[in-house]
């Protein structure tokens, strides 16, 4: 099983785990749907990234969003690479930086047309670090982790 977050955002990171692993747990900083295609013109990627600007760890983040490419980083085409695993999504229904609306039900909408991909999705009470929802959190990731991550190898 891999754990991606928002170290992991590119392509290459998913490819990998589609290449080893059997699970996929992606957390909300990677679940965003909304694609530079989608956002305001200037600076050409969705209001949540916009916000990176405030501190010098969002400021390099900014660096790199804006040097990638719109298919490197639009997370509705990673499904067809990780069919035969199992994948694991969540969200905090009041999340405003990786809005359920926004960047979380469009990539729920394109995993779910992918034939061979299982997907478990959840929209849960909480915001983006699931404050006063981390045993629900918990809960649920625990669940998916021993009913679809336990198997053996092939």
């Amino acid at each position: 099983m891999i754990v991606v977050s928002r170290r992991f955002r590119r392509k290459p990171a998913l490819r990998l785990s589609a290449t080893f692993l059997a699970c996929l747990l992606l957390l909300p900083a990677v679940s965003g749907g909304a694609s530079p295609r989608d956002a305001p013109p200037d600076p050409g990627y969705p209001p949540a990234i916009e916000e990176l600007s405030i501190s010098s760890g969002g400021a390099m983040m900014r660096r790199q969003l804006q040097s990638a490419s719109v298919d490197e980083m639009d997370t509705r085409s990673f499904g067809p690479a990780l069919r035969g695993k199992s994948v694991f999504m969540v969200v905090g229904e009041e999340d405003t930086v990786t809005t359920p609306e926004e960047m979380f039900k469009p990539v729920v909408a394109a995993y779910e047309r992918v034939e061979g991909l299982d997907l478990e999705h959840h929209i849960i009470p909480g915001d983006h670090s699931f404050s006063w929802s981390r045993l629900l959190l918990t809960r649920l990731v625990l669940d998916w982790l021993e009913r679809d991550c336990r198997r053996l190898p092939d």
